[in-house]
């Protein structure tokens, strides 16, 4: 119908959508690049993600998942997933994104809705969580993101 506008849920409901576009559309052109800069000693030369339990006593001191339990935890899932194929590590981290982004979202659309009424706030925080994640994709250049899991889990925890 001209001139109509979408329902409130329907509109909730496109949100996440658009933003999940938004993301693969940043992040499409790295997710089939090769392991880059410190992947390798984070994930193809550390053995300790080859098994998810236990991996805490095997964590090598000399690379970046030494002292960071829970990156360790979702490179040894992923590597039980995905193995060595940097696709899967991608895929993960745009889920990682997702959330952050989501969670940011969610944050901005509450705090702007609570200082100038609900009926911008949705889409100034969508902006925002937006341009949040396409400044954070700019600054690794599109090469690949695999290690950006630090930023990601250090966020969403």
């Amino acid at each position: 119908m001209p001139g109509s506008v979408l329902s409130p849920t329907t509109a909730r409901l496109l949100q996440p959508l658009i933003l999940a576009l938004a993301i693969v559309a940043a992040y499409w052109s790295g997710l089939h690049a090769p392991f880059q800069f410190d992947d390798a000693a984070a994930i193809v030369e550390n053995v300790a993600i080859r098994h998810w339990w236990p991996f805490a006593r095997e964590l090598p001191a000399a690379t970046q998942v030494a002292g960071r339990p829970v990156v360790a935890l979702s490179y040894a899932l992923n590597f039980q997933w995905a193995g060595l194929d940097p696709f899967g590590y991608r895929v993960v981290n745009l889920l990682i994104h997702f959330a952050c982004a989501w969670l940011l979202f969610a944050l901005a659309r509450e705090a702007l809705s609570r200082a100038h009424g609900p009926n911008h706030a949705g889409r100034i925080a969508a902006a925002i969580a937006v341009l949040q994640d396409l400044r954070h994709c700019y600054n690794e250049n599109f090469e690949g993101f695999s290690f950006t899991r630090f930023d990601g889990t250090r966020i969403t925890i």
